[in-house]
């Protein structure tokens, strides 16, 4: 089975690769931004905070809700997204534990995010406060 699955690993890397050289600039992007806008919104309905989708695209162009609550929820995932597209642009790896270390406050004051990290996405997190 582990070989097996290998296999299809690679075959999945294989296929990504052409269809990634497939595309053109523009929709590669476009593309790329409805993923992650999918990611942040899975990710965090799993941790039980239900801000859609459209909630997120509101947050990314800077229009918040007026409930305080739906609020935090829109300034975490649109830290959520900025994090991902910055760690993709430098080149970062990024799992699961350390996004979620790096905008783990409930408020995104950003008071839970280590000192280096705090720095290395400072304009995300600064982003969000005003």
């Amino acid at each position: 089975m582990p070989g097996e699955l290998n296999d299809v690993v690679a075959e999945l890397a294989a296929a990504s690769s052409r269809l990634g050289s497939s595309l053109h600039a523009t929709t590669a992007a476009s593309l790329a931004d409805l993923v992650r806008i999918m990611n942040t919104y899975y990710s965090n309905l799993i941790e039980g905070h239900n801000t859609r989708p459209r909630d997120i695209v509101r947050a990314l162009a800077g229009k918040f809700a007026r409930d305080e609550a739906r609020r935090n929820l829109q300034r975490e995932a649109a830290a959520h997204v900025r994090v991902q597209r910055e760690s993709i642009e430098r080149a970062l790896p990024v799992s699961w534990v350390s996004l979620r270390h790096w905008i783990s406050c409930a408020d995104c004051t950003g008071s839970s995010i280590a000192m280096p990290q705090r720095k290395c996405y400072a304009s995300s997190l600064t982003s969000i406060h005003s």
